[in-house]
């Protein structure tokens, strides 16, 4: 029987510099452009999260409208002045509701444009689109938006 002889040369390691270089270039540019995205996304629910938070203030003062109202806090309760009241606090929440909104159809444009931006420029090609240029998506391309615009 016969065995095979093992080579008495050690087998030659490969260079760990241009290894690790051509591992880590690519790597590091993948990691700073996922950062910059996630930078980019936290800032858009940072922004809708402080939209929220004015819709809330809005609430909480109509609220407060609303315990003076029907407690006849200020003035005299007769059903004239509670019915001008809650026309007062009708009006204050729709516009609130509506400015909300519009708002939040910004933001999505904004993070649309922002992304487009962000990955534009790691392509290096063209500038990024405005809300008006023909590369940017259309209305009929989001359909739940298509009556925002008009009721604001």
């Amino acid at each position: 029987m016969t065995t095979s002889k093992l080579p008495e040369t050690p087998l030659k390691t490969a260079n760990t510099d241009t290894l690790s270089l051509w591992w880590y270039q690519p790597w590091g540019e993948a990691i700073n452009s996922a950062v910059k995205l996630q930078c980019i996304w936290l800032e858009t629910c940072n922004d809708a999260a402080r939209h929220e938070l004015e819709f809330f203030s809005t609430m909480a003062t109509s609220y407060s409208k609303l315990t003076h109202c029907m407690l006849g806090l200020g003035e005299l309760h007769t059903l004239a002045s509670v019915a001008c009241c809650y026309h007062e606090i009708g009006n204050d929440m729709t516009e609130a509701t509506l400015k909300r909104t519009r708002m939040v159809s910004e933001l999505s444009d904004d993070f649309i444009e922002r992304i487009w931006c962000e990955t534009e420029h790691l392509a290096g090609a063209h500038p990024a689109p405005t809300s008006g240029s023909p590369d940017w998506p259309s209305v009929q391309s989001r359909p739940w938006m298509s009556d925002i615009g008009s009721k604001a």
